[in-house]
C-alpha cells in the first residue's frame, strides 16, 4: 500500500508536454510530409529532464495515439532510471 502511494506521488512530481509539428521537408513523388512528435518529462523537484522525438510517417498517423502511449511510456521508464542512477550516485 505505501508503495502504491509513494508511485503516485513520484507521478505527480512529473511534468509532460507535447510538441506535434510537421516538417518542411516534402516528399516531391507522394506530396507527403512527415511528422515529429516531440515529448518533454521533467521530474520537478530535482528538475532532471528528458526530452525526445520520433518521426510519424504519413501512413501510421492513424496510430497517433496508440504511438503516443507507446512513447510516454518509454520515456517515463527512461527517466524514472536516471533518477534512480542519479540516487545511487549520491
Amino acid at each position: 500500500m505505501i508503495q502504491t502511494r509513494v508511485k503516485d506521488e513520484w507521478l505527480y512530481d512529473v511534468s509532460w508536454s507535447w510538441s506535434d509539428s510537421s516538417s518542411a521537408h516534402v516528399r516531391r513523388k507522394s506530396g507527403e510530409t512527415s511528422e515529429s512528435l516531440t515529448l518533454t518529462m521533467i521530474h520537478n523537484p530535482t528538475r532532471v529532464s528528458l526530452i525526445r522525438s520520433i518521426s510519424v510517417a504519413p501512413k501510421r498517423r492513424h496510430k497517433i495515439s496508440q504511438l503516443r502511449s507507446q512513447f510516454w511510456l518509454e520515456l517515463f521508464q527512461d527517466l524514472q532510471r536516471r533518477l534512480l542512477n542519479q540516487q545511487n550516485v549520491l
